[in-house]
């Protein structure tokens, strides 16, 4: 009986038809219809894939991979990223010097989104990112960087 349900579905999917009042009373009248007996394991196997991919999405979003920023500035003494994740907060997210070198690095996990930033060296000095795209900021006039996480 299950089989007979499904190949009636599968049949009016292949079937085209232009929209109409009779394609949408033939659908109503379809779903109305009482559900075949065995559909038990199929209906299982399908909440089952939703679970799945429900914790799977939900994880990636609470457990986003961090982007990494860097830059190089010989001369600083101390570099902190501000942007739109942290509240432009100058004291939230201080870079590191990597050993042995000028370069300055954060790792930051942020979730899928568009976020503008920059780099504040010393306290005083607003830098955009030269590795990624800028624009200016509307409200004070300076360039800010611009990154896409996915």
């Amino acid at each position: 009986m299950t089989g007979d349900w499904l190949e009636r579905v599968v049949e009016e999917l292949r079937r085209p038809t232009p929209p109409s009042d009779g394609f949408d009373r033939r659908w109503r009248a379809a779903l109305e219809r009482p559900p075949a007996r065995r559909t038990g394991p199929l209906l299982a196997i399908a909440a089952a894939a939703v679970i799945l991919v429900t914790v799977w999405a939900g994880r990636s979003r609470r457990h986003p991979a961090p982007i990494e920023f860097l830059i190089d500035v010989p001369t600083a003494r101390a570099v902190t990223l501000v942007g739109d994740f942290n509240d432009w907060d100058r004291r939230r997210t201080p870079l590191e010097r990597v050993a042995g070198t000028t370069r300055w690095r954060a790792r930051v996990p942020l979730p899928g989104g568009f976020y503008r930033y920059v780099f504040l060296v010393d306290g005083e000095r607003w830098v955009a990112d030269s590795a990624q795209p800028t624009t200016e900021d509307p409200d004070f006039g300076t360039a800010v960087s611009l990154v896409t996480v996915r």
